[in-house]
């Protein structure tokens, strides 16, 4: 698969293939031209979908046409279960291939998941609990708890463990649950409904300190989504829609596209019952409108990945400048690179020379782990600009999008 390019090798095919979406809604007709499938809707496809490098795209026969279904390739974190808990620390979950989006997809399929960990909470569990409090339960320690673990929990009462992050098979590693239940609970997300109402004895003054240090160190200001009710694409004039997008910009921008989309989106699906709206929905109702606006100076656009298509582009508001933030519910791919160069000019006088170090030291201001996929790629061509140029180099590689 090249997705850069929007092509799919492939064999077989009419000229024209229908492919429909894991749900049935959206749908995709897409060219092929005798050795690959190809063109703009192939192209939709991989944006609206989230389709990666790694991940496996699928077709099977659906309404005599195909439905396509997204899936990252089978590891040992795929083995079934009913309940998933981890004993941990956040090391070792950083150093476990593909952990994040695992966690994700227990979350999504309906598997309640019980972090115990020692140190302290990062912001993309804080995510995590924010997008599914009824099933992920966190909780955070500063005593001992023995080799980082995950439990795989059976209907039938099985237990099965497996060492981080490499995944062999452990004996003796059971649930702590004496330790789990005078740990203390992490306070949830600013926003996210109680949980479990039981009243639990705060947390000691010596823990707290250790916790504060054992957090790594960022310069950068947290990251504040923005929340509130949005226009109704389908059902209000254009003006109303255009400031929706201008307000969540006032909060969170400049914004890749596909954040923002994602933006309105989920405030459609907390609004009032039957407002939402299928991303390629979403997308035929806001794509005429942002490039408007683009076109009239109301909004800049820029083409900083320089992947075409308007869900790839950094929107902003006229004259707002790159905003070095931590990540808060951004994926890696979803921060402009304006805005990690911006962080890349940050790194202090003392940083060591090591470039490896730096990649770390960028990424960490962010709230990642020290060397997350792709990480390295992302930051090190900025590590380079940043000595090659004399002075900072905010805009030199920005294409403005007009």
């Amino acid at each position: 698969m090249h997705l850069k390019e929007g092509r799919l090798p492939a064999r077989g095919h009419a000229a024209l293939v229908r492919l429909y979406a894991p749900d049935g809604t959206d749908r995709f007709d897409v060219p092929f031209d005798g050795e690959a499938l190809h063109g703009e809707a192939l192209s939709d496809l991989f944006l609206m979908w989230d389709v990666k490098a790694g991940r496996e795209l699928h077709l099977t026969p659906y309404r005599g046409h195909y439905q396509f279904d997204v899936r990252r390739p089978g590891t040992w974190l795929h083995a079934p279960a009913s309940e998933y808990r981890v004993v941990t620390t956040l090391q070792a979950l950083n150093r476990t291939p593909l952990f994040w989006d695992q966690v994700e997809d227990w979350l999504t399929g309906g598997s309640p998941v019980k972090f115990l960990l020692q140190g302290s909470e990062i912001g993309v569990l804080q995510d995590l609990r924010r997008r599914f409090q009824a099933r992920l339960d966190v909780r955070t320690t500063t005593q001992p708890i023995g080799e980082d673990r995950l439990l795989f929990l059976s209907d039938d009462g099985s237990v099965k463990v497996r060492r981080l992050p490499d995944g062999q098979s452990l004996r003796g590693g059971g649930w702590p649950e004496d330790l789990w239940a005078q740990s203390a609970p992490t306070k949830r997300p600013r926003g996210a409904a109680a949980v479990n109402p039981t009243p639990v004895e705060a947390t000691p003054e010596p823990a707290k300190k250790a916790a504060k240090e054992a957090a790594p160190p960022s310069v950068l200001p947290r990251y504040t989504p923005w929340s509130g009710p949005v226009a109704h694409p389908q059902l209000m004039g254009t003006d109303k829609v255009l400031r929706s997008v201008k307000a969540i910009l006032e909060a969170e921008g400049p914004m890749v596209g596909h954040h923002l989309y994602a933006r309105y989106g989920e405030a459609l699906r907390t609004g009032a019952p039957g407002a939402a709206l299928s991303p390629m929905q979403l997308k035929k109702a806001l794509n005429p409108l942002l490039y408007r606006a683009v076109q009239s100076g109301q909004l800049a656009a820029d083409d900083e990945f320089g992947l075409g298509g308007q869900v790839s582009l950094v929107y902003r508001l006229p004259d707002q400048a790159p905003r070095p933030r931590q990540k808060g519910d951004r994926t890696l791919d979803r921060i402009p690179v304006s805005e990690v160069r911006a962080v890349v000019a940050l790194l202090p006088a003392g940083q060591p020379s090591d470039e490896l170090e730096q990649v770390a030291w960028v990424l960490e201001q962010f709230g990642f782990g020290r060397f997350i996929e792709g990480g390295v790629a992302r930051v090190r061509p900025l590590l380079r600009e940043k000595d090659a140029l004399s002075k900072p180099a905010e805009q030199s590689r920005r294409r403005r999008v007009r």
